[in-house]
């Protein structure tokens, strides 16, 4: 009894913590955050993957807090120099079921927790080695800063991981839906697994990534008919960013804790400006409570 309420506990302080920061600042530009959603919550298809690997055979609970040094959409900043903490509590059943709540705290913006998401997803082996898999997902969006363009996301993805090498690839679609508008997002990931380090204490791997982001993208130009000035629209679907992550994690009992450098190498889409690769850092620490 008592290491179940302690892992309560441990749990509800991470919640606790993401949820104390609470001040004024600027409202965001809707454009470049809309499109980019899953960049900005709790990364579900990370730590699906780790579980795979990991925790595959249980039914747990999950939660993670993290800090981010600097605010990127899609490799893009906003002018506004400040630091993101995304969290969030998922619980996970063997079947492969999984329901999760995220959001992100912003330094700078009004309000500061700024968006959150609830996700139902369902993830399943299909081959006789469990190294094939797809991912389906489904998300619910709460806008607090009512600068939001979009209310729903579904996800579908796949992925291969090698039981023996630890090697990863992971592609997945996104469909983004609002009341008067729509996009959709391609992303795919390559990473590597080394396990340095597993005792009976302690587990310590190091998991570099290669990112790509593809998404659609509204552009608006102006142009001159007969004197008169035309506002046009042209739709395109474009490489938008690609990121390097060199991330370090420990797993000690029921926690983990990581850091990580990632860097940006946004592309420049249509009309836009060159844009300079950025990095950051990442902290984060997360609790598993086995059911």
């Amino acid at each position: 009894m008592r290491n179940i309420n302690f892992n309560i506990i441990c749990i509800w302080l991470l919640i606790l913590v993401a949820n104390t920061f609470l001040v004024k600042a600027q409202i965001p530009s809707d454009s470049i955050i809309d499109k980019n959603l899953d960049e900005l919550f709790f990364n579900d298809s990370d730590w699906r993957e780790e579980i795979l690997l990991l925790y595959k055979k249980d039914n747990f609970i999950y939660t993670s807090l993290a800090w981010n040094s600097e605010t990127y959409f899609s490799g893009r900043d906003l002018g506004i120099e400040q630091y993101n903490m995304p969290a969030g509590i998922a619980y996970y059943h063997k079947s492969g079921l999984s329901i999760s709540y995220s959001g992100v705290y912003y330094q700078e913006f009004e309000p500061n927790w700024n968006l959150s998401a609830g996700s139902i997803a369902y993830q399943k082996t299909i081959d006789k080695n469990e190294s094939v898999y797809i991912d389906l997902s489904l998300s619910q969006f709460f806008d607090h800063s009512g600068n939001s363009l979009y209310s729903n996301s579904f996800g579908l993805g796949g992925g291969y991981l090698s039981p023996k090498h630890k090697i990863g690839l992971y592609i997945t679609n996104d469909l983004l839906v609002g009341k008067e508008d729509s996009s959709y997002q391609l992303t795919g990931k390559l990473y590597k697994i080394f396990t340095l380090k597993n005792t009976s204490t302690y587990r310590l791997y190091f998991k570099p990534q290669l990112k790509f982001i593809f998404s659609k993208q509204n552009f608006v130009y102006e142009s001159i008919i007969d004197d008169t000035i035309v506002l046009n629209e042209v739709e395109i679907f474009d490489l938008l960013n690609t990121q390097v992550e060199i991330p370090l994690k420990m797993y000690i009992n029921n926690f983990d804790i990581g850091v990580c450098y990632i860097h940006n190498f946004p592309h420049a889409v249509y009309n836009e400006p060159a844009i300079n690769s950025k990095g950051l850092i990442n902290l984060s620490i997360g609790y598993l409570l086995n059911l």
